[in-house]
């Protein structure tokens, strides 16, 4: 997490370790796995709960992800910070704490979740509007600024994900109103 811009202190007081910081808040998800999905007080982290097959599989892909990261420092991957368990009770659960994909005081007025895919691509009318919404809901046309540069870095990450037999992939884009006056 240091390569992203924080310190030991910033993050364990954004996870609500140390201090007397309010706890992480509870998200709402649109993803297949229903996994609980928390943010930061400060909004900088984001905490997922995961199975230990994907903690393992994370755990491992570990050491070169961190050179991928540090080579690529514009990559388009999740900023993985963390990887944690707690066990209570007999029962372990499994987090990754990773790096909000939107900045501090930034709130989207609309999240695609896209995977470059229309099957059961389609988010339930009833959902709530802080949901990801999927491919088929994407219905405006985007502009891409450099979309040259953005395609190599797609294509760089892919290109990692592969080589980990890890192709769920997904990009997440979000709709963000300027300030007046600013540029996009």
């Amino acid at each position: 997490y240091m390569g992203f811009g924080l310190n030991d202190a910033d993050y364990h007081e954004a996870l609500g370790v140390c201090g007397d910081g309010p706890p992480p808040e509870i998200l709402n998800s649109s993803g297949k796995s229903g996994s609980p999905l928390f943010v930061s007080h400060d909004r900088r982290l984001v905490l997922k709960c995961v199975p230990i097959w994907e903690a393992k599989n994370l755990e491992k892909m570990m050491p070169e992800y961190a050179e991928h990261v540090l080579t690529y420092p514009d990559t388009l991957l999740t900023k993985f910070c963390g990887l944690y368990s707690l066990t209570r009770n007999n029962d372990t659960l499994h987090y990754v704490a990773m790096m909000n994909v939107f900045p501090p005081g930034a709130k989207p007025v609309e999240q695609y979740d896209l995977k470059g895919s229309l099957r059961n691509r389609v988010t339930d009318d009833d959902a709530s509007p802080d949901v990801a919404r999927k491919d088929k809901d994407l219905k405006r046309l985007m502009v891409v600024p450099d979309a040259p540069a953005v395609y190599v870095r797609l294509q760089r990450d892919a290109e990692f994900l592969l080589k980990h037999d890890r192709m769920d992939y997904s990009l997440l884009v979000g709709i963000v109103p300027c300030a007046p006056g600013a540029r996009p």
